[in-house]
């Protein structure tokens, strides 16, 4: 979303017009070496970089490399009300919900079908023209928006997590240890695990 936004500020259409302008992989994972590129093809700061990109051992699980998905995310209709730019923990494989308002995660566009990309030109439209914003609300389940604090970072609630309440941040590999758990409990038949079931 930074990236993205920096392009459209300076007269790019899109981030990847950015880094091929810049020479840079236009991938979302970049490692330190393109960090510091885009760096310095930006004149910013490479710890600012550093800080917000997505890592093998980040500071927030939300910014976990391998769980990040790579060629779209899900999006938070209010949160595009609020500020037009994507969320880190958007771009979390494991995140199905927002935090912040208690609503489902949206993956897919309602009018054409299609996921929403990295690479659009402004976080609250699909590629297809469609305001992101006017996206109907869905109430996520407690548990999912828990689960959605602690992958961005936030303390447990004691009300939903008591065990772990008490904690002034979530753990920083809470991501996988559900990830642990997901695979423990999921079925080892071969057709079971061809079945692709929604992440929530």
């Amino acid at each position: 979303s930074f990236v993205r936004g920096w392009a459209r500020d300076n007269t790019f259409n899109t981030r990847t017009q950015l880094l091929a302008a810049l020479c840079l992989p236009t991938a979302i994972r970049m490692g330190v070496a393109e960090l510091q590129e885009l760096s310095v093809g930006l004149r910013i700061d490479l710890a600012s970089l550093l800080a917000i990109a997505p890592s093998a051992t980040p500071r927030r699980p939300a910014l976990r490399s391998f769980l990040t998905r790579t060629r779209d995310e899900a999006v938070c209709p209010q949160c595009l009300v609020e500020h037009d730019y994507s969320r880190q923990l958007w771009s979390h494989a494991l995140a199905t919900a927002c935090p912040r308002h208690g609503i489902r995660l949206v993956d897919r566009c309602p009018s054409c079908g299609g996921a929403f990309s990295h690479n659009r030109t402004s976080a609250r439209v699909c590629d297809c023209g469609m305001d992101l914003r006017r996206i109907e609300a869905v109430s996520a389940d407690p548990l999912e928006c828990e689960v959605a604090r602690l992958l961005a970072g936030d303390a447990p609630s004691a009300e939903t997590l008591p065990f772990l309440s008490g904690n002034p941040a979530a753990p920083l590999d809470i991501d996988l240890f559900m990830l642990g758990l997901a695979n423990h409990f999921s079925s080892s038949t071969p057709a079971a695990r061809q079945e692709k079931r929604g992440k929530s």
